[in-house]
Formats: C-alpha cells, sequence, structure tokens
C-alpha cells in the first residue's frame, strides 16, 4: 500500500467511526480521502476486497474519471480521514509534486484504478459461493 502523510496534519481531519460508510458502490464521486487513522474496508457486491490503513488514499479515481464508484468504502475501525475535492488535490499536486507521484506507486497506476481492473475482472454469479 502506498503511504502518503501529506493528511496528517491537516487541520481538516473528519473523525470516523467503526461501521460509518464513507461511500457506496455505483455513487457518484467527487472527492479522494487520506485516511489519517484507522482502516477503511472496500467491498465489492458485499465482499471485502481491500482494506486501506493509515497514510493510505481512497476514492482517487473520482477526480481523474466520471465513472460511478467501484467499490463501497466502510470503516472497520474508528479514525480519521481527509476529504480532497478536485481543487485541493490540484493544489497538492503543485505544491507537493511527490504527491502525485506516491500516489501513483511503482507501476503508474493509482492504486483505486488498480481496483477497479481487478475488480471489473472478478466473476459474479450471484452467489459468493459459487464461481465462474
Amino acid at each position: 500500500m502506498v503511504e502518503i502523510k501529506v493528511f496528517q496534519t491537516s487541520p481538516d481531519i473528519e473523525k470516523f467511526e467503526a461501521g460509518d460508510v464513507l461511500f457506496h458502490e455505483g455513487d457518484r464521486g467527487d472527492v479522494m480521502c487520506g485516511i489519517v487513522e484507522g482502516e477503511r474496508e472496500l467491498s465489492v457486491h458485499g465482499h471485502v476486497v481491500e482494506t486501506v490503513g493509515a497514510d493510505g488514499v481512497l476514492g482517487e479515481m473520482a477526480l481523474v474519471d466520471a465513472a460511478p464508484r467501484s467499490a463501497t468504502a466502510t470503516a472497520r475501525s474508528a479514525g480519521g480521514m481527509v476529504r480532497v475535492d478536485k481543487r485541493k488535490f490540484m493544489f497538492l499536486v503543485h505544491e507537493h509534486p511527490t504527491f502525485a507521484l506516491q500516489g501513483h506507486g511503482e507501476n503508474g497506476r493509482a492504486p483505486s484504478a488498480r481496483r477497479r481492473t481487478r475488480v471489473t475482472r472478478v466473476p459474479w454469479s450471484g452467489n459468493p459461493c459459487i464461481s465462474e
């Protein structure tokens, strides 16, 4: 997991409790989130596909394309996060050029893009006990 520590000192940290839902699969997205503390689970069709912890980001593809959210983000534990809209994102990229590089990791793709690719390739029969 890529760690982005730029959010640790933000004055905009929002607290969340275990079980809080940040967004649902299929929602329109207009922000990404930087996790300051705690964990968020990303689930597709009700199945957890990834856990994002402190210094991780999620939902960043919402700032890049108009596709609906590819997963539901639910708090696994209490913690804090920073919501970043497109304006704040552009500021971060401009003021902290390594922010963009950190967010895209070694293979040059955003974490959400990797999840989106992985998620679209998962066969789904509607029954979690049956694989195709």
